[in-house]
């Protein structure tokens, strides 16, 4: 009798203790793109825990195409983290940041969430800087000069009607398949820097979303797992930047440092990265666009190219302006249901011609966001129209490659791995430290008879990095001088004060003493 009580004591603590995993287990893995030397890894529990740790360490540059199941993951150095934050669907969120990460270099880490541990996973950092090449170098056959590649999403994941259709269509699940495989393949073979989502969709707070009350209940579990199996190896190994939403709180940490601003960026191997809220209506956001982008062309020297990527086709007028004004090289938006790649265009007025060398003005790439396209609608290329194509259930993705500070290559690319389109982007000097607006007007005046006013761009837009120097030990000079003057204020006037003091003291005591003496000498 003892024996069987002990057993069902024991079998019930075996099942308690393997819920208790699986409440723990880490889920929906994914890394934040932040900086060259912090990273931000984000996971999601059914239940809370007690602990958030990330154990990581580097990874020999020999073993940087093994498979990460095969890993063996030294844990040199840990990290604690946020814990137990939940959300309106129930789950527990956890974000954990990496410190003082040594740039360019491949990471391994695993994670240790509660009494539950996840699989070794890799990732690379951003190099330090982006290698000075020159556009003479760029028909040789050297290796590439920073290997630096960007994967670009624009497949909407999130809607129900995917999810359903995606388990229905062996079609569409082969395809998606490929995708994922295509994807994977790049992170191993190539240095994939980040996956860029143009949908914001794949992220912690959307695979809460698929568990939603829409769905058929007893299929919750599946359409998770499966979603998760998929991206999980994807963004658990490359930093996901994601567009901005205002649906998007501190609590889904879509944002490295989950900033409350209107206007988000990053820089990542020379590349300025950007996006903002396109559905605030802010007077400031104009403000805080401009804001960024200073700072980003006093830094140009280091960041050469600045990018823009949002989730919607669709630029106000005050915007693109701004884009024209403190020089974009290239915005990347996702549109309905076509591809779509501009000529260098301002306000419909587009520089045609096939190649995209020296161009004055921003140009733009349209991705498709529907995955399920059943009927091709008939488009016609418009007058800034260079490449156009519509996919009928095609997976496809795009794919920006960084040679150097004057060189870029994009990628269009199809999920059975064969390129769609391709250009090449040429701009032989830095325009950071030029009067770029003046010569974008005057190109305009020249070539489409306008009258558009020139103005005085001031020097603090484009300020050289030397100049920023010396304009930072000045102001250390002034601050230090200000600080000593100070000093010598309070000092002055300390010292006057208890002269003053005791000069009273000193008056009062000899009239005392006088005092005592006439009253002496009357008596």
């Amino acid at each position: 009798m003892n024996l069987l009580v002990n057993f069902l004591i024991l079998t019930n603590f075996k099942l308690i203790l393997l819920q208790q995993i699986k409440d723990q287990e880490p889920k929906g893995i994914h890394l934040l793109a932040a900086n060259r030397t912090e990273v931000d890894i984000i996971w999601w529990t059914q239940g809370p825990i007690t602990s958030a740790i990330v154990f990581y360490s580097l990874v020999d540059l020999n073993d940087d195409h093994i498979a990460s199941d095969s890993l063996f993951c030294r844990h040199e150095q840990s990290q604690k983290g946020i814990i137990s934050r939940t959300d309106t669907f129930g789950k527990f969120i956890h974000r954990v940041r990496l410190y003082n990460l040594v740039p360019g270099r491949r990471y391994c880490y695993e994670i240790q969430s509660g009494i539950a541990s996840s699989h070794i996973y890799t990732f690379r950092t951003s190099e330090m800087s982006i290698n000075i090449g020159t556009t003479d170098q760029i028909e040789s056959d050297e290796p590439d000069f920073v290997n630096s590649y960007f994967i670009v999403n624009s497949n909407n994941f999130e809607t129900n009607k995917i999810k359903q259709d995606y388990f229905k269509d062996e079609e569409d699940k082969e395809s998606i398949s490929f995708l994922i495989e295509s994807i994977r393949y790049q992170l191993f073979n190539k240095k994939i820097l980040s996956f860029i989502d143009l949908q914001s969709s794949i992220k912690l707070s959307d695979y809460a979303r698929a568990d939603g009350p829409k769905l058929d209940p007893t299929q919750q579990g599946s359409y998770e797992k499966d979603f998760l199996d998929f991206f999980n190896e994807i963004l658990s190994q490359a930093p996901i930047l994601n567009v901005y939403q205002r649906k998007e709180t501190v609590l889904h940490n879509s944002m490295f440092g989950a900033k409350q601003s209107l206007v988000y960026s990053v820089d990542l191997n020379g590349v300025h990265f950007f996006t903002y809220d396109q559905s605030s209506d802010s007077d400031g956001i104009i403000e805080e666009i401009e804001n960024d982008l200073i700072k980003a062309n006093q830094n140009r020297h280091f960041t050469p190219w600045i990018i823009l990527y949002l989730p919607k086709n669709f630029v106000c007028e005050k915007v693109e302006a701004v884009l024209f004004e403190y020089n974009i090289d290239l915005v990347i938006v996702a549109s309905d249901s076509f591809y779509e790649r501009s000529f260098p265009v301002l306000e419909s007025i587009g520089k045609y011609k096939l190649t995209y060398d020296e161009p004055e003005m921003p140009f733009k790439i349209s991705l498709p966001n529907k995955l399920f396209n059943k009927s091709r609608e008939s488009l016609q290329p418009r007058n800034w129209t260079s490449f156009l194509y519509q996919p009928l259930n095609d997976y496809t993705y795009g794919m920006l490659k960084i040679v150097n500070k004057t060189y870029l290559k994009w990628f269009y690319v199809h999920s059975n791995e064969s390129i769609i389109d391709e250009f090449e982007f040429v701009k032989n000097h830095n325009d950071a430290f030029e009067r770029v607006y003046n010569h974008r007007i005057e190109f305009l005046n020249k070539n489409f008879g306008l009258n558009l006013k020139s103005k005085m761009v001031p020097d603090i837009y484009y300020t050289r990095p030397s100049d920023v120097k010396y304009t930072k030990i000045a102001l250390f000079v002034l601050t230090v001088t200000f600080i000593l003057c100070s000093i010598a204020f309070l000092l002055h006037y300390f010292y006057r004060r208890n002269l003053r003091l005791k000069l009273e003291m000193k008056y009062k005591f000899t009239n005392y003493t006088n005092l005592i003496e006439s009253e002496f000498d009357a008596s």
